[in-house]
């Protein structure tokens, strides 16, 4: 797995982890964080530069956006009724945001197989972006420079 897919899997593993070093640990909370993170890494990917050079397979947005659905409480929309993923035990919680972890990564393996140029990580993206930041930067530097 990437490094990216590879840190997920073991944050579901730390997420039901009760030898926690923290006495103030939540697991609800740590567990909100987690999707709220998941939810956000795949927004900027799924919706970064639609019409452009990394804009991620349209065909796969809507199966990664399934996954979340099926795989992360956070996920569901509000004003709507809740009829998403539930568990009884810690154990099935974390089966249930393993199984969003490795579907999502099989989605993008399939993006990165269908030619999409972020590969099988969804950072790749926002990386371009820091690139892309940093070159206008330093081109509006230059340019002062010149004047």
């Amino acid at each position: 797995m990437t490094a990216y897919f590879d840190e997920l899997a073991r944050d579901v593993r730390d997420l039901f982890n009760p030898a926690s070093a923290d006495p103030h640990f939540r697991e609800a909370d740590a567990i909100r964080d987690f999707e709220h993170r998941l939810l956000r890494d795949m927004a900027l990917v799924c919706e970064f530069d639609r019409d452009n050079l990394m804009a991620f397979p349209a065909d796969l947005r809507d199966k990664v956006y399934g996954v979340l659905l099926k795989g992360c409480m956070q996920a569901w929309p509000c004003g709507i009724p809740y009829a998403g993923p539930d568990y009884e035990t810690n154990e099935e919680g974390r089966q249930l945001l393993a199984r969003c972890v490795e579907n999502l990564h099989d989605i993008f393996h399939a993006a990165a197989r269908g030619g999409w140029l972020g590969g099988d990580n969804p950072r790749t993206a926002m990386q371009v972006c820091l690139c892309r930041q940093e070159e206008r930067m330093a081109e509006l530097v230059r340019a002062k420079d010149a004047t």
